[in-house]
């Protein structure tokens, strides 16, 4: 089964409220009239029954644009988009492409509502990430594309490779961050049919890889107050997306994001956590670009294996922003953006990266059995840091 095509909405450079916003250059310097499509994938209900009754997935176009005279662009997406392009949070799965008159670049991302922002509070509806959004700062997704023939670059300037981290805590290299930006180029001919007349990228599911290791989370405790990693209820995690190009040497790069709620009636505590890496196990599908999407694979996220099964030793990691720990108190996070692990999310043959925001459903309390110090990782304190440690008073 192939989903139908939905009409799309020619919108222009600079938009109120946009879904989102972005930079197009090739090597560097900015790309005026570079054409701009959004294409959406089904919600993972109706994702689950295409796959069930052997069907392949259609994209359809939701939005179309092109840059400005400055390279830059934004748009919103459209009223009443068909319901089985959105989820039941009203976030929409969405693929980017970049083109100019020889290649393409792309980037997916999961735009959200942004509903711990001020603004929707109110009932204003914004755009927004699910990084963001658990930092309480929704705005949309601001991405960077560089048509570049020798190294293209694709990436969120929301979250940053520069700001990711290592498995064991610490921020890449400048050139780790310079390699997770990269990305590979397609040729127009892959888009332009969708750019003139709204035609969708179809791609067919193939293989499941199951038990994939997501390390989502740091923990550095001393003895007296080890950490409690809880996921319960709708737990949604940011994990990585691979693409592949024929031709190419064959290379897996990262190709943007999806945020997907892990949960199904399912749930786990992990007590007792210091100086460890923890994580959960994924399942990943493997998707094959057809029409309008030939010679291209995708790597996706679908559901979860298990959770909280990965809990790693590491060094501890001591910050300065300190703060008075007391014996019998107990001490949580549940709000705040957690760092991403550029490597976060191992699949066979490559790395992806892996975040999750602290949220109710996503939290880690601290359980002080001796007087202590609760420290973060920026200025701002443990409350407001990303990450934070333990350590003896």
């Amino acid at each position: 089964m192939i989903a139908a095509v939905m009409p799309h909405s020619a919108l222009a450079a600079s938009v109120e409220d946009p879904t989102t916003t972005g930079l197009v250059t090739r090597s560097g310097e900015p790309l005026a009239h570079a054409d701009i499509v959004a294409q959406a994938w089904p919600n993972r209900s109706e994702l689950d029954k295409i796959i069930h009754e052997g069907g392949k997935v259609a994209l359809p176009t939701v939005a179309v644009t092109r840059t400005d005279t400055s390279g830059h662009f934004s748009f919103r997406l459209p009223d009443g988009i068909d319901s089985r392009y959105v989820g039941d949070d009203g976030k929409v799965d969405l693929r980017i492409v970049a083109s100019d008159s020889k290649n393409a670049v792309t980037w997916q991302y999961t735009a959200t509502h942004g509903a711990s922002s001020s603004a929707a509070r109110s009932g204003h509806r914004v755009w927004s990430t699910a990084k963001s959004d658990a930092g309480g700062d929704a705005r949309p997704a601001d991405l960077r594309f560089d048509l570049s023939p020798s190294s293209p670059q694709a990436y969120d300037a929301t979250d940053d490779p520069a700001e990711w981290v290592t498995n064991s805590g610490t921020k890449l290299t400048r050139s780790a961050a310079s390699h997770a930006r990269s990305t590979v180029l397609l040729p127009h001919t892959s888009v332009r049919s969708s750019t003139s007349n709204a035609e969708p990228c179809v791609l067919e599911p193939s293989t499941l890889y199951t038990q994939n290791p997501e390390r989502f989370a740091v923990v550095s405790a001393w003895s007296g107050a080890k950490g409690t990693v809880y996921q319960s209820q709708s737990v949604s995690h940011t994990l990585g997306i691979g693409i592949q190009v024929d031709g190419q040497s064959g290379a897996w790069t990262q190709n943007g994001t999806e945020s997907i709620n892990l949960t199904q009636g399912s749930g786990a505590t992990l007590p007792g956590v210091a100086d460890a890496t923890v994580g959960n196990e994924v399942n990943y599908r493997y998707y094959r670009g057809t029409l309008n999407c030939v010679n291209t694979s995708y790597v996706e996220p679908e559901s979860t294996y298990a959770f909280l099964s990965i809990a790693e030793r590491h060094a501890h990691v001591s910050y300065t922003a300190c703060a008075a720990a007391f014996h019998g108190a107990t001490y949580w996070k549940d709000t705040a953006k957690n760092v991403t692990y550029g490597a976060g999310l191992e699949l066979g043959w490559m790395s992806l990266s892996a975040q999750s925001g602290w949220t109710s459903d996503t939290k880690i309390e601290w359980v002080i059995t001796q007087d202590s110090k609760l420290c973060g990782s920026t200025s701002s304190g443990w409350a407001s840091s990303p990450e934070m440690n333990s350590d003896p008073a």
